[in-house]
């Protein structure tokens, strides 16, 4: 269809919306001339930042080449988390999700940048999604986020004392703010395949190291991230792996028995057992006086007390949970 016109065209609209994606003041100047589509120009501001595109498409012989180019500079990183949310595909908005798998905790101030240059062939979508091969950069400045104040727990962690020591630990993880280093970041594409080497993150109090990849083809996620608290070199931190389809992974947190460990080594294994019901033992009772033997129906064997371990992986567990 691209190689039966020719056309060239100069679009300007208030807005423009795709999805999740919205630009004001959008700008469009393209051609097309015997089957190659230019997109010479697609300018615009999208939340509080701009946006500029170029692509290109040859359709003169099978299969279709595209290659593209997409700034975006100074957005709002939290509104476009925000809409990322709502877009059921992920988007730029999805990234701070796999960097930070925890629902508890949401972006709300900082500056985006990133820089897409893509390029691909083929004869349907699926084609050039499997296809895809590129470049892209990444980059966060002054960001906060909310839902978990990392100096909190840094400064508590030597000096729990008791259950409530405890619980006001968990507390704090459900509230307060951090602030993130600013952040900078390539990874490559190939194949459809997004490959990110780890990465470290640096915030108050604490580092997050972030590794992976992003199966388009197959829609598949495989991440690792890992929290550390920097004053704390023996705290193995907390290793969160994300896996499977890339709309619902599984989250779960892999290292239970290294940060048990370390709890037990700070002498506080007796607060984790407070924690699950029916540990504490029952008062001892007089035993009854003999009587004449009489036949009873079997009884069922009592339902045994949830572990301390596995009481401590459902708190973890219900943190990734936490509805925003």
């Amino acid at each position: 269809p691209l190689r039966s016109f020719d056309a060239a065209l100069t679009l300007t609209a208030p807005t423009a919306s795709q999805g999740d994606l919205r630009i004001d003041t959008p700008k469009v100047v393209a051609t097309l001339s015997d089957g190659v589509f230019d997109l010479r120009e697609l300018t615009g501001k999208v939340y509080g930042g701009t946006l500029a595109m170029h692509a290109h498409i040859d359709a003169r012989a099978a299969p279709v080449a595209v290659s593209a180019n997409l700034r975006i500079a100074g957005a709002n990183a939290a509104a476009m988390a925000d809409a990322g949310h709502g877009g059921g595909a992920r988007t730029m908005g999805g990234l701070l999700e796999l960097i930070f798998p925890v629902s508890a905790v949401s972006l709300t101030s900082g500056t985006l940048g990133a820089d897409f240059n893509v390029d691909s062939r083929g004869a349907s979508p699926f084609e050039l999604v499997s296809n895809l091969s590129g470049k892209v950069g990444v980059s966060f400045v002054d960001a906060v986020v909310s839902g978990i104040d990392a100096c909190r727990v840094s400064k508590q962690l030597d000096s729990i004392k008791g259950l409530q020591g405890f619980l006001d630990l968990a507390g704090s993880t459900r509230g307060g703010q951090t602030r993130i280093g600013n952040f900078q970041t390539s990874f490559g594409i190939a194949r459809g395949v997004a490959v990110l080497p780890e990465q470290t993150i640096t915030a108050d109090c604490s580092s997050v190291a972030v590794k992976g990849s992003v199966d388009l083809p197959r829609w598949l996620v495989d991440m690792q991230t890992r929290a550390r608290l920097t004053e704390h070199r023996n705290f193995p931190g907390v290793l969160v792996e994300e896996k499977g389809s890339l709309d619902q992974p599984n989250i779960r947190v892999v290292n239970i028995n290294e940060i048990q460990q370390y709890v037990a080594g700070k002498g506080v294994e007796t607060i984790i057992r407070n924690l699950a019901p029916g540990q504490q033992q029952a008062p001892q009772q007089q035993a009854p006086r003999q009587q004449a033997p009489q036949q009873q129906a079997p009884q069922q064997a009592p339902q045994q007390p949830q572990r301390p371990a596995d009481r401590f992986n459902d708190i973890l567990q219900d943190f990734l949970k936490t509805p925003r």
